[in-house]
């Protein structure tokens, strides 16, 4: 079975609701540990910037707001991905 385009937005769609619901998750979370709302998104963006990016004084770039836009543009894209590619799967499982 193909996947329809209305499958397909609504994969996207999911992913991005789950992303922002995680990331909301994860803020309360670590402001709940003691820790900075900021730490989710310095998680996020590790996976852009590695190591660098839990530095606190790094000598310049990346910094704290450069950190939060690539956490967040990193995090939303791997959900709507995931969202997707559920969409994807589903389509092909389903038997309608």
């Amino acid at each position: 079975m193909k996947l329809s385009a209305r499958e397909a937005w609504q994969g996207f769609g999911a992913g991005a609701v789950a992303g922002v619901v995680f990331a909301i998750a994860m803020i309360v979370l670590a402001t709940s540990n003691g820790d900075s709302a900021v730490l989710p998104f310095r998680m996020f963006a590790s996976l852009w910037f590695g190591d660098i990016a839990f530095r606190e004084h790094a000598g310049g770039p990346p910094r704290v707001d450069d950190l939060v836009i690539i956490g967040a543009i990193v995090h939303l894209t791997l959900s709507i991905v995931a969202g997707f590619l559920y969409a994807v799967i589903d389509a092909q499982l389903s038997a309608r």
